[in-house]
């Protein structure tokens, strides 16, 4: 493959800007071969290509700086020829140096670990695979994945040996999965990414069995979640009995909800119990759900639980919670209009029934309750629901009273300002302007507003646009 071409693919995406280390490397690097430093912002791939260019670079390798020499070698990666020689004291260049070998010469199969690592290493890094190399890189888990830590393809923060020869092995699927088995075998830190995609992507679904399965078992909380996400592409029983051993795992629970496993449901009834918004994973079990729901609601909660039982669940069952006197019930109960949480619960429950553009009529006599009510806030809320469910007539004098009680008017105490960011009286006008020809009785009111002088500009061009829509009517 063409050096260019190697070198835009490398570090635009497996290299990029290794680290800190390497960056200090490379300034001092091109200041030694007689080049401008780049700027900090410039990419890798202008300073290695610059690096290449000089025929001082073999000298490199007998900088005084040991990071200079072991950046060196991932720099000779990419330059036309090898150097001559191909040994060095310090053990990470000579790592450098026998990945540099594997780039030029190709991978053999001679030399003692850190050799013969190194020249697999260079061969992926060139596209040069062979069958059988898959041993050498297993000492990614030895010495030899040590001493690429201190070089650019590892370097501490950047990633890790092992991640480092998977991104390689992305160019080798016949590598790849030799590679994964002998990791496996051996215990290695093999990511459940890396055997995730071995059996979904390559169809190598002897890979689940029993090394993504065994993934499940590691005590590293990280690790066994990311292989419970990722083995959830593979439906098989096995996976899901597994799985279930660990609930209530939160990913567990999560993975398992979304394949709609019925083991899910004494745990999801926990979570409506407690009255979390995780509850909503259990979307696909709605219907085993619904009835332990509806008990719920059925007895007192605080305002925020019965908010989250109907934000989450409200659309589970048939007929819908929402549609259930239940439900109806539940949103009576909340009367206290000077408690805060009373207040924000009516809003999101009033919310989540505007998406739904229905209501059943208990649901609607307590929603019109709601839009006559004390409080401004939850008047709009409930008086939006209304307008989506479909309600006209008996809306049109809430709305004309929003109007004409409006402080403004009336001189008295109160909020000027709704929840949808205008004036209350303004977002009336808006709205009864939606209702249209249904709202022809406000007619006379909001030709007052329009018409007032001591009204402020807006507020008589809202006034004015809803005459208008509902005179078109």
């Amino acid at each position: 493959m063409d050096t260019r071409r190697r070198l835009a693919e490398d570090f635009d995406w497996f290299l990029d800007a290794p680290g800190p280390v390497s960056d200090r490397a490379m300034s001092v690097l091109l200041s030694f071969l007689g080049l401008d430093p780049a700027p900090d912002d410039e990419w890798w791939t202008t300073r290695v290509a610059a690096a290449t260019a000089s025929p001082l670079l073999p000298s490199a390798l007998a900088h005084e700086d040991i990071e200079v020499r072991r950046l060196a070698t991932c720099v000779l990666c990419y330059a036309r020829t090898a150097p001559a020689t191909l040994d060095a004291d310090d053990e990470p260049t000579r790592l450098g140096l026998a990945i540099v070998s594997g780039v030029h010469h190709g991978w053999r199969p001679d030399g003692d670990d850190v050799r013969r690592f190194g020249a697999a290493f260079g061969a992926l890094l060139a596209r040069r695979p062979t069958a059988g190399m898959h041993d050498a890189l297993t000492a990614v888990l030895d010495e030899p994945g040590r001493l690429l830590t201190a070089l650019p393809w590892a370097e501490p923060g950047w990633d890790t040996p092992a991640n480092a020869v998977a991104d390689l092995l992305d160019r080798a699927p016949e590598v790849r999965r030799p590679w994964l088995r002998a990791m496996a075998d051996r215990g290695g830190p093999v990511l459940a990414d890396e055997i995730a995609d071995a059996a979904m992507y390559d169809g190598a679904v002897e890979f689940v069995e029993p090394y993504g399965l065994a993934l499940l078992d590691r005590p590293d909380d990280d690790i066994r979640r990311r292989a419970i996400r990722r083995l959830s592409r593979w439906r098989q029983p096995a996976y899901q009995d597994a799985v279930a051993k660990l609930l209530p795992d939160p990913t567990a629970l999560e993975v398992l909800a979304d394949l709609a496993d019925e083991r899910c449901v004494p745990y999801l009834m926990d979570l409506a119990d407690q009255g979390s918004e995780r509850l909503r994973i259990g979307f696909r079990l709605g219907a085993e759900l619904a009835p332990h729901v509806l008990d719920r609601l059925a007895s007192p909660l605080p305002p925020a639980h019965t908010a989250t039982l109907l934000q989450t669940a409200g659309a589970w069952g048939d007929p819908p919670i929402f549609e259930r006197d239940e439900a109806a019930d539940a949103v009576g109960r909340l009367t206290d209009l000077t408690d805060p949480d009373v207040v924000s619960a009516l809003c999101e429950i009033c919310l989540r029934l505007s998406m739904r553009r229905a209501m059943s009529d208990p649901m609607r006599a307590r929603l019109r309750v709601l839009a006559t009510g004390p409080s401004l806030r939850v008047r709009q809320y409930a008086q939006f629901a209304l307008l989506e469910a479909g309600e006209r007539e008996w809306l049109v004098p809430v709305l004309v009273r929003e109007i004409t009680e409006h402080p403004v008017r009336t001189g008295r105490a109160g909020p000027h300002n709704g929840t949808y960011g205008w004036r209350a009286d303004a977002t009336a006008c808006a709205w009864l302007g939606r209702i249209g020809k249904d709202a022809v009785s406000a007619l006379p009111v909001l030709s007052a507003m329009a018409a007032e002088t001591g009204e402020a500009g807006e507020a008589r061009a809202d006034a004015a646009e809803a005459y208008e829509r509902i005179a078109a009517d």
